[in-house]
């Protein structure tokens, strides 16, 4: 219940705003339930947590995604909501199962799940994620309005969607379907 920091006197540029992220360690340590109750930006109605705001008198739309739409961290979200999304957990483990056998054959908690894997294919791992097709949808939607307004965009992920900035086991399993 803390109130939004306010800079209006340090800068009169008005409020911050708060802006969650969810990212694996938050879907380790609290079910989506949770975290519906925990996060004000996070949307009941399809139990993922996108959303955005628009800043600076209209000039800027701040984007957030889920990077976990679709992921082994889910758990069954048919549970929590009369109208769930089409993707989830049977999603991510067709995803994984068709970019990284090893996933599936884990001898021990030590196994590699790299061993004989491309680079091109390190992403595919039970922490990574997808944001999923209802999301871009979504993103599509955000950024056609983001264009028609004339507003720079930015857009806010745990996980990266670029290769180029960060390790290759780090980054969205549909990146490809986003970046474009």
């Amino acid at each position: 219940g803390c109130p939004e920091p306010s800079l209006e006197n340090a800068r009169g540029h008005g409020t911050v705003p708060r802006l969650d992220v969810i990212g694996n360690h938050e879907l380790y340590c609290a079910s989506r339930k949770e975290l519906r109750e925990l996060l004000p930006s996070y949307g009941s109605k399809k139990d993922i947590l996108c959303y955005s705001k628009v800043i600076a008198k209209g000039k800027w739309r701040l984007v957030v995604l889920d990077s976990y739409a679709v992921s082994l961290l889910n758990g069954n979200r048919s549970e929590l909501i009369d109208d769930p999304i089409p993707t989830g957990l049977e999603e991510a483990e067709d995803i994984l199962k068709a970019n990284n056998p090893n996933i599936l054959q884990q001898p021990s908690d030590n196994y590699d799940w790299f061993k004989g894997l491309p680079t091109e294919k390190y992403r595919y791992v039970p922490y990574n994620g997808a944001i999923g097709k209802w999301q871009i949808d979504w993103l599509k939607n955000e950024l056609k309005e983001a264009g028609d307004e004339k507003q720079f965009v930015v857009i806010f992920s745990h996980i990266p969607f670029s290769g180029k900035a960060t390790n290759p086991r780090s980054l969205h399993w549909d990146m490809e379907d986003v970046l474009k």
